[in-house]
Parts: C-alpha cells; sequence; structure tokens
C-alpha cells in the first residue's frame, strides 16, 4: 500500500470499530502499552494517542529489555525513552534475562518472553493493557494452531483487561500509517530469521499460501476466525455453565460427574474437558485434540483406575462414578513417627493423628491400638502388600481388596492414612482399626483424631 493508497480517517475508524464493538476502553481508564520501538507497537503508540481525548482515557507505556540482543536492545529502550518523553508519556522499563527463565521453567524463548511480558505489564496495575497484535499476527497464530493440533482459533480482541486495538488493520497498513506521520521505528533483527516457529509460518509459509493460492490469504483468515470466535465465545457460554453444574472441588483436583456430563453433546463434553485441564493447570501448555479424545474414550469405555497424562503434570483418570483431574504428585508422603501425646499433622489432612494412653470420648475418631514394648507406631499413606487383620475372624485381608469392597474411591486410597505397628496396618484412618482384646494395660494405646 502507497501513501497515496493510504486514508488515515478510514484507518482511525476501523481501529474506533474494534473499540467499540468489543467495548475495549471505557472513559476514565488508565491503558498500558507494551511498547518495543517495532512498527507495530509505535503505530498502536500514535493511534492510541489520536484517541486519547475522544475517548477519555489515560495513557502509559512500558518497555522490556529481554536481555537476548545485546546492543540492539539498548538502542530500542532508548527509543522507547525519547518517543515518549516527545509526548509527555510516562514509561517503565524492565530487564529480564528470559534465556535463564526458559531454561529453569522448561519452556521455548518464545513462551518465556510471552510469560515474562504479560507479567510485567500486569503489574503495573493498570485497567487496561494494549498490545499491538494485527491481523497478520492473527493469521499466523491461525496456522500455528492448526500445525500443533489445536483448534484453529485466532487472536481474541479482548480477554479480561487485554486489549488489541489494531486486530483489524494489516501491517501494510501500519507502515503506510506510520509513514503518513512521519514516524519512525526500530527493528527487531530476530523478526528475520528462521529460529522460531512463528517466524517460518510469517517469512516462509504465509508468503507461499498467498503467492500460490490465495493473494488476499490475511484477511480471509481473520473474517473467518472471527465467526470462528463468536461461534466458540457463544459455546463457552454454554460450557461454563454445565461446567459449574457438573464439577466438584477437591483439595488437589475437580472431580466432575460423569452421570451428568453425559446428558449432553459430545462437543461439549469435550470442551468441558478442557475447561477442566486448564482450571487444574491455567499456565500449562495447550491440550491436543488427541490428549482430550483420550479422556473422553476413557469415560466411554468405562476404564475406571486408568489415568492419562496431560501436559504441566496434570493426570485424568476415571474413580466411581467421577472423572477426575489434578496434579500429579510428585513424591509419595514419608512415613512419620508417632511420639506418645504429640500430635501429628499428616498430608493435607486438616486434623491431627496422636498417639496416646488416654481414651478420649469426644474424640472425632478414637481407636484402641495394641504396641508392645519397644514397637515402632507410623502413619503413613500405602504401600504394597499392606495387609489388614481381622482378629475375630483370624484372616488377612489385601488393603488394595478392602478398598474395593468398601468402595472406597482410587482418588482417596492414595490419601488415605495408615497407622502401622511396626509394618503391620493397625488402623485405616475412617474406615478400620483392629480388634484389641485381652490387651495388658502397659500395652494398651489409643490413636487419637481431632481436628485442628
Amino acid at each position: 500500500m502507497s501513501r497515496t493508497d493510504f486514508s488515515h480517517t478510514d484507518f482511525l475508524n476501523r481501529v474506533r470499530v474494534l473499540i467499540q464493538r468489543e467495548n475495549m476502553i471505557s472513559s476514565g481508564d488508565s491503558v498500558l502499552i507494551g511498547l518495543s520501538g517495532g512498527a507495530d507497537s509505535v503505530a498502536l503508540f500514535r493511534v492510541l494517542l489520536e484517541l486519547r481525548e475522544e475517548y477519555d482515557f489515560k495513557i502509559t507505556c512500558a518497555h522490556i529489555n529481554h536481555g537476548l540482543r545485546g546492543e540492539t536492545a539498548d538502542r530500542d529502550r532508548k527509543f522507547v525513552e525519547n518517543l515518549c518523553g516527545q509526548f509527555d508519556v510516562g514509561i517503565t522499563v524492565s530487564e529480564e534475562n528470559v534465556a535463564d527463565f526458559a531454561k529453569q521453567h522448561g519452556l521455548s524463548i518464545e513462551d518465556a518472553g510471552r510469560q515474562i511480558r504479560y507479567a510485567f505489564f500486569k503489574k503495573q496495575g493498570t485497567d487496561k493493557i494494549a498490545v499491538a497484535h494485527t491481523k497478520n499476527d492473527n493469521a499466523e497464530t491461525v496456522l500455528m494452531n492448526l500445525i500443533k493440533g489445536n483448534i484453529p482459533l485466532g487472536i481474541v480482541p479482548r480477554r479480561e483487561n487485554i486489549i488489541r486495538p489494531l486486530l483489524g488493520v494489516t501491517k501494510e497498513e501500519i507502515y503506510a500509517y506510520l509513514q503518513y506521520l512521519e514516524q519512525d521505528f526500530v527493528t527487531d533483527e530476530t523478526n528475520f530469521t528462521i529460529d522460531y516457529t512463528r517466524n517460518k509460518v510469517r517469512l516462509e509459509l504465509i508468503p507461499h499460501l498467498e503467492e500460490d493460492f490465495n493473494t488476499n490469504f490475511t484477511n480471509t483468515v481473520y473474517h473467518s476466525a472471527d465467526v470462528l470466535y463468536r461461534e466458540y465465545r457463544f459455546l463457552e457460554k454454554l460450557t461454563d455453565e454445565i461446567y459449574h453444574r457438573e464439577m466438584q472441588a477437591e483439595k488437589d483436583g475437580i472431580l466432575l460427574s460423569c452421570k451428568g456430563l453425559f446428558q449432553v453433546d459430545e462437543v461439549l463434553i469435550k470442551r468441558v474437558i478442557r475447561r477442566a485441564y486448564y482450571e487444574i493447570c491455567p499456565e500449562g501448555q495447550s491440550v491436543s485434540y488427541e490428549q482430550v479424545e483420550r479422556v473422553f474414550c476413557l469415560c466411554i469405555e468405562n476404564k475406571k483406575g486408568k489415568q492419562i497424562s496431560l501436559p504441566g503434570g496434570v493426570v485424568a483418570l476415571l474413580s466411581g462414578d467421577f472423572l477426575i483431574f489434578r496434579k500429579k504428585k510428585q513424591s509419595r508422603l514419608v512415613p512419620v513417627v508417632l511420639e506418645l501425646e504429640q500430635p501429628v499433622c499428616y498430608g493435607d489432612a486438616d486434623d491431627t493423628v496422636c498417639l496416646s494412653k488416654s481414651k478420649r470420648e469426644d474424640a472425632y475418631y478414637c481407636y484402641p491400638i495394641r504396641v508392645k514394648t519397644g514397637e515402632t507406631v507410623t502413619v503413613r499413606t500405602r504401600c504394597d502388600g499392606d495387609k489388614l487383620y481381622f482378629h475375630n475372624l483370624n484372616i488377612h485381608k489385601k488393603l488394595s481388596d478392602f478398598f474395593i469392597d468398601k468402595k472406597i474411591p482410587l482418588h482417596e486410597r492414595e490419601q488415605t492414612r495408615l497407622v502401622c505397628v511396626e509394618d503391620c496396618v493397625r488402623v485405616v484412618v475412617g474406615h478400620f482399626y483392629e480388634e484389641v482384646s485381652d490387651c495388658p494395660r502397659e500395652e494398651q494405646y489409643y490413636i487419637i483424631i481431632e481436628s485442628i
């Protein structure tokens, strides 16, 4: 697009339409602009300056040095500071080591940079955060989601307080706008390398599609993505209603009632599955089509006790009448020795376990237990091979069979506390204790369970 083809009025009107349609800015808002110094963010800065009085909002800016580009990053910082000074707009600058953050958290450089940027923007405490995504960025995102096997959504115009006023214009139009204003900008040289997936899509795939298949590809994708976004938003509203109706929260996970969930259409069931995953792991990777299908089939085939591993250390399993999502436990709890009259908080329980010589009728649980001189009493969770002894029947029973007979859901078994004398299970808290008879006074003890 040449300068003679560019209409400043039309450009501003298209930005206005998106701002109004998505209710991006309200009178009196404070708006933070993520200002890198590149063409897109500088265009966003200038267009919001033009609309500031019309919509009655305040502008501040934020800039991050990602610690990846040395002298050119210093050049960018000086440029944005001078730009903001020219228009009397405040700016906050931060320096971060994105490479170290990526290594520590097992992220790509792109994902690490994104997380650091948005965390920094949110810390500034403004009403809105404006970022400079365009139609071209939207097309790239749609293609990347297709390549990864995710839902082919584009970039949404607004999510919570994050707004994207330039999403309805192309980079070509942005360059024409900056030329019209005679406004300089800086260029990030890493945008032209093919080390990153997004750059490959931008520099190689999209030009190929535009040259050989659809010269209007970017606009076509924008319109299709816009329709998909609105339909997605409608379905998300239905998903939200079903999720809250069928969901129960527990300390380390989410339970979905299979009976209620499977009364609705398959499309909504799979959306609820995705919703539950992101509730457990909001900062996790995108859950793929194949992973959602595996969880769905787990329910259809009624494979109780089987676990499906999902990104971010999340597992989905079927237990009883529930589909359960929870974080994998890093390690089994270490057994704790019970000292006489010393209450112990074990695991995530909101009560204490205590070995006592005194019977307590007012305790939540009071289990008789026999302990011979020199024997060690511990509280722990289950281990392979655990057995219970039924004194009145003179038989032993596998703990696993006991759990099944008592219909204790699978997700509760790992957290169920056991009190052992030496290695023998004497108490299953809340469910069982070994009967004590003809016990000498010096060997008579009690396990006391009391609320904190």
